[in-house]
């Protein structure tokens, strides 16, 4: 690992592509939260966990021991707060979903 690259999980590959191709200071993990998780997720430092998707397990984050950040997709993030460590900061979707809704509606 590139010691100045960020790494990041994301839960799908065209994520990681499009991350990859924009921001090369990032190395990307892919893993969606189910299965067995890849070996490299220890020095991953920022989450993107599935949409829609409900508060990952706690055996599901100790695999992330270096975790400092969760970028939920979702406008809310009710449990998130008590699973994950003090020292995480949770960032949600706020607003990214209105004008999608709003043209649905």
């Amino acid at each position: 690992m590139n010691e100045s690259a960020v790494r990041v999980c994301v839960p799908k590959e065209e994520f990681a592509r499009r991350l990859a191709d924009s921001v090369p200071q990032v190395e990307v993990v892919v893993w969606d939260g189910s299965g067995r998780p890849p070996a490299d997720l220890a020095s991953v430092a920022f989450l993107v966990p599935t949409y829609p998707g409900g508060v990952w397990t706690e055996q599901q984050l100790t695999s992330f021991p270096r975790l400092r950040v969760v970028q939920l997709l979702s406008a809310g993030f009710e449990g998130w707060d008590e699973a994950l460590p003090g020292n995480v900061a949770v960032f949600n979707g706020r607003g990214v979903h209105g004008p999608s809704t709003a043209e649905l509606a």
